[in-house]
């Protein structure tokens, strides 16, 4: 088995020193063709320039033969030259023309008859040298024009000789391939084993004897020596496979002869030849060659990795040290492969750690940690910070699985790796210093940086080995208990926190976290120990900051200790059913604990991390535990839930008077937050204890709202926004006042007035009767009219409602509707209390619709009772009456003279009707009502003239 996987092994080593081969190739083939590149583009750039320049002055040339064909006269009175401007005596056009420089002055006329006259033209150094040429040329040459014949020929010459360079190689190439094949299907012939061995040995022979001495006597085929030694060391192993068969019938043996001949051939090949590749594959070998030997002498699969790793450390002494023997060839495949062998083993050995005995793999680890302990220290190594973070990580691996193999468990051995990594993450960060000297890398801040996410890494590696460890503390129900990977890894954040500071801080948090899903198996105490030291530290941590963090620090110990105190009481709290209820209760008191405190700190002007959020979180969080106790909370009577909504609520009540409305400073935002807090929080508490506990607990919150609203009232200024209060406090009032007499029927007990229990519906009506009065005052007064003409059109609907309920309900308890004077005395109260409102309010314009609107509704629902409507018509008509002199608007004068004759008409008929029941009686007096209204009208006539409608 161990052979099997040793010759897996040489499969992947000699595959991995191919493609490093291959990708060296390629990185030097990119590099040269770039180089080329390179030199294509200033060639290129150079020959574009000298053909620019040259029909540039060709271009000049044929301007000034022009010139010199121009007429006498032109030349004679040519134009005035400006100042700054020379003439330059010109040669023939044969001949390079002198250029003048300036500060010279050549003359106007020129004596020869066959030069050109000079022109006024402004004279510049020429930026490069002149080469004479004809007068008259072509500004564009074409690029065959400009390049040689003889360069053209060679450049076809050297691209036929690259091609025929190929395809000897390619035929060559195939050919030994198939001499390869042809000599592994002659060992499957039929001939004798004597003659296959002796035929595959001398062909292997004479390629490989042919390659060298043609490659040393024939330059010209250099070409087919390579594929000739190429082909006899490729024959190689087919020369091992016939051995094996037909000689030496001993497996590793023959691996040990192969090896050792393969390597001899490759190194002198690589070296004779001056190849690279064969350097490369002369190493596989190499490797070989010391498998071979643990086979031949039976070792077991770590001997293996053993011989790898022996080699490695061979090759990186070489590698380092070069020493003066060793073929330069080899310089280059030592240097590039060296850094890969042991990491190969050590990936290699990690697939295969059932293969190896007990402490066999923690020893390969140990030595692949050796070695990179070894390259990392070394100054003159290559990679050393990963080799340094590999060294780390073979010697924690190697320590972990020693433990196993010595017989601790999986939870032991993930203890154990919590305690090394933390070890780790505390040398990165408290010996950082000594690490940027060993590994400076890019800087100093950068080296520093690289220090702190070593650490934090480290960190996250320990959370998650403790999480596995408790997980598997819970699996195999071990002995060792849940807490203490937990602890060490809370510790380790605590720690790394203090020292490292920044975006370490949150590490405590994340060891908070994933010790959250053992809070039930940790039990109370040690989770309250965890929280308790988490919120000391940071509460500590907050003696020693700069202010912005102090807050932040504040905070986080604030709420680790507000959540240790339901640990505590679920560790104090016996096992029982109110258990659960009882630790939430706890919960609650420790966040309106929080919430009193973040109020009194703000109050007194104490600066505090995001207060108005604070505040609301505080108070949300309350609320949010309310519905959870009302489920877990079964006893008799529920006396958890009722002191938990009692605390609350008067939390809530005490935020409100100490922030609202006299906050200062900054505290004015916060308590504008406040403000809405408390009604949110009655209205939430008043709606679960009316609906889940009991109408008593129900009553005391709306009790301390009304008293709540009541009393900030007070505190505001006349404005709208202290009537809202009143409003909120009349409103909690009028309902505390129908809860608090269903509750006194609920328990049995009831009012009797006049011999009648009272109705619900009565004593509401009363409540919102008594809630009248106020605008009614403030309309005596003057103060607000049109808000109190706003407060009565909201009560008079619910008076109505109410009379509503008593009038067709017909029976409420144990007391009947009909025939009972209840029902009689709050439809005459509401049509007072209409009336009341409409005559007081009668400035405004909405107030005219009271009384009509009550009429018809008192018409409607009591117009079965002859007295009740004779007393509604003769109030109603009575208000008319008072209406018509009260009300200033002449319009108004006139609809309510009209409703005046008219309720008084009905009243009459109404009363004949109820005294004589003859249709007789009431149409006379009908009739006597109107002709009484016709005296009246005549005799007052002067003073009902400005009434309409007469």
């Amino acid at each position: 088995m161990s052979g099997f996987f040793g010759t897996i092994l040489v499969m992947v080593f000699v595959l991995v020193t191919a493609l490093v081969s291959y990708s060296s190739g390629k990185s030097k083939g990119r590099w040269l063709a770039e180089r080329a590149a390179e030199r294509l583009a200033d060639d290129s750039v150079r020959q574009y320039r000298s053909g620019y320049l040259a029909g540039h002055l060709a271009g000049w040339r044929d301007a000034e033969a022009h010139r010199g064909a121009a007429p006498a006269e032109y030349r004679e009175s040519g134009p005035s030259r400006p100042e700054g401007w020379q003439t330059r005596a010109t040669a023939p056009v044969q001949s390079v023309p002198a250029l003048a420089t300036p500060g010279q002055a050549a003359p106007a006329k020129t004596a020869p008859a066959k030069t050109v006259p000079a022109l006024p033209v402004p004279v510049e150094p020429w930026p490069f040298p002149i080469q004479p040429q004809p007068a008259r040329m072509q500004a564009i040459q074409s690029p065959e024009a400009r390049i040689p014949p003889e360069a053209l020929r060679e450049e076809e010459a050297a691209r036929k000789r690259k091609r025929d360079r190929q395809n000897i190689n390619i035929t060559l190439y195939v050919a030994s391939l198939l001499l390869v094949a042809a000599s592994a299907l002659f060992i499957g012939s039929s001939l004798p084993s004597v003659l296959r061995f002796v035929g595959v040995w001398a062909i292997t022979a004479a390629f490989y004897a042919a390659g060298f001495i043609l490659h040393a006597r024939a330059s010209r085929l250099r070409p087919a020596a390579i594929a000739f030694a190429g082909t006899g060391l490729a024959l190689i192993p087919v020369t091992g496979l016939a051995m094996y068969n037909f000689a030496l019938h001993n497996g590793p043996a023959a691996w040990l002869v192969t090896s050792v001949v393969g390597t001899v051939a490759y190194v002198v090949a690589a070296v004779r030849l001056d190849n690279r590749v064969l350097a490369f594959l002369s190493l596989s070998f190499v490797v070989s060659a010391a498998w071979s030997g643990v086979s031949m002498l039976g070792g077991a699969l770590v001997w293996y990795f053993a011989c790898l790793i022996g080699f490695a450390v061979v090759l990186t002494l070489i590698a380092m040290r070069r020493p003066r023997w060793l073929p330069p060839v080899y310089v280059r495949p030592l240097m590039s492969l060296h850094p890969y062998v042991v990491p190969l083993v050590t990936l290699a050995a990690s697939f295969v750690p059932q293969h190896l005995g007990k402490g066999e793999y923690a020893i390969v680890m140990m030595a692949c940690g050796l070695y990179f302990a070894v390259m990392a220290a070394l100054p003159q190594g290559i990679f050393r910070l990963p080799q340094f973070y590999a060294a780390r990580l073979s010697f924690t691996v190697a320590f972990l699985v020693l433990l196993s193999d010595a017989g601790l468990g999986l939870p032991e051995v993930l203890l154990a790796g919590v305690v090394l990594l933390a070890a780790q993450s505390l040398w990165s960060a408290f010996d950082s210093s000594r690490l940027v000297r060993w590994f400076p890398g890019l800087g100093t801040s950068q080296a520093i940086r690289r220090c702190r996410i070593d650490a934090v890494a480290c960190f996250g590696l320990q959370s998650a080995a403790a999480f596995m460890a408790g997980l598997a503390i819970l699996v195999r129900h071990s002995g060792t208990p849940v807490g203490i990977p937990l602890f060490a890894a809370l510790l380790c954040g605590l720690v790394l926190a203090w020292k490292l500071g920044g975006e370490a801080e949150w590490l405590p948090v994340a060891a908070l976290v994933i010790a959250a899903p053992f809070a039930d198996e940790l039990g109370g105490w040690p989770t309250a120990a965890l929280l308790a030291i988490a919120g000391a530290f940071w509460l500590l941590r907050a003696s020693r900051s700069r202010e912005g963090k102090r807050k932040a620090f504040v905070l986080a110990g604030r709420i680790a200790l507000t959540l240790s105190v339901p640990a505590a009481t679920a560790a104090v709290v016996p096992e029982t059913p109110e258990r659960l209820a009882a630790v939430v209760l706890a919960f609650l008191a420790a966040v309106t604990f929080q919430l009193l405190l973040e109020a009194a700190l703000v109050r007194s002007g104490v600066s505090t991390f995001a207060p108005t959020a604070c505040l609301a979180a505080f108070a949300g969080t309350g609320m949010a535990a309310l519905p959870l106790l009302f489920l877990l909370d079964q006893a008799s009577g529920q006396p958890l839930t009722v002191s938990a909504v009692v605390i609350h609520v008067l939390a809530v009540a005490l935020l409100g008077l100490t922030l609202f409305p006299k906050a200062v400073g900054d505290a004015v935002r916060t308590g504008r937050v406040v403000e809405f807090l408390a009604p949110a929080a009655f209205a939430w508490s008043g709606a679960l204890s009316f609906g889940a506990v009991s109408v008593s607990l129900g009553n005391t919150v709306l009790l301390v709202g009304a008293l709540y609203f009541a009393v900030q009232a007070l505190r505001l200024p006349r404005t709208l926004h202290r009537r809202s209060y009143w409003w909120a406090a009349r409103a909690l009032v009028t309902l505390l006042a129908g809860t608090g007499y269903l509750q006194l029927l609920r328990d049995g007990g009831d009012l009797v007035v006049a011999g009648e229990r009272l109705q619900l519906a009565t004593v509401v009506f009363v409540a919102l009767t008594v809630q009248l009065i106020p605008p009614l005052v403030e309309a005596v007064r003057g103060i607000d009219r049109g808000l109190a003409t706003v407060d009565s059109a909201v009560v008079l609907p619910f008076m109505a409602g109410a009379v509503a309920v008593v009038s067709v309900s017909g029976r409420y308890s144990d007391g009947s509707v009909a025939g009972s004077w209840q029902a009689v005395a709050i439809s005459i109260t509401m049509a007072a209390s209409a009336v009341a409102a409409g005559f007081l309010l009668r400035t405004e314009a909405a107030s005219a619709v009271f009384a009509p609107a009550t009429l018809a509704l008192l018409l409607l629902l009591r117009g079965g009772h002859i007295h009740e409507v004779e007393a509604l018509l003769a109030i109603f008509a009575v208000f008319s009456a008072v209406m018509v002199a009260a009300v200033p608007a002449r319009m108004s004068k006139g609809v309510y003279f009209i409703a005046a004759r008219i309720l008084t008409a009905a009243v009459a008929a109404v009363f004949a009707h109820d005294v004589s029941a003859s249709a007789t009686a009431v149409s006379l007096t009908f009739a006597g009502v109107l002709v009484l209204q016709h005296i009246i009208r005549g005799l007052m006539r002067n003073r009902l003239q400005q009434i309409p409608f007469q």
